[in-house]
């Protein structure tokens, strides 16, 4: 059955293609300013598989800056820019086979650290500990 269906991007025959959903958020206490990207270098991140198209960018409150993405064969930057105060941005990727683990290519901020990790592990571990601490 598979071997009947045919897709394509921009007149290119995917193999294998992929939606990935990358979500950046601003956990912090204060909002990450453009300032805080050392020499005006962007925060870029690397997945497992070429990245074909950024096929929507949603990013809350909607008061924030619009945040600028960029990619390249199989990295995507965010440009420096305001991240405010329990910004998200949520970054839908088109990639033509499985991305992988998303990895920290270039962290221009000095005083501030970047974490990556799965969402949902991360939010169900949140849960636990916010249920043990109400107990």
């Amino acid at each position: 059955m598979r071997s009947n269906l045919e897709i394509s991007f921009k007149a290119q025959k995917l193999e294998e293609p992929y939606v990935a959903i990358i979500e950046i958020s601003n956990v912090g206490r204060i909002p990450v300013s453009h300032d805080d990207f050392t020499q005006k270098r962007p925060l870029t991140f690397n997945l497992a598989s070429p990245i074909l198209s950024v096929l929507e960018t949603v990013h809350e409150p909607p008061s924030a800056p619009r945040p600028q993405i960029e990619i390249e064969d199989h990295t995507f930057t965010l440009r420096p820019e305001l991240l405010v105060r329990n910004e998200v941005i949520k970054i839908t990727l088109l990639t033509e086979g499985h991305p992988g683990d998303v990895k920290l290519e270039l962290n221009p901020f000095a005083s501030i650290l970047v974490q990556i990790r799965d969402r949902e592990t991360w939010i169900r571990q949140r849960s636990q500990r916010l249920a043990i601490g109400a107990a």
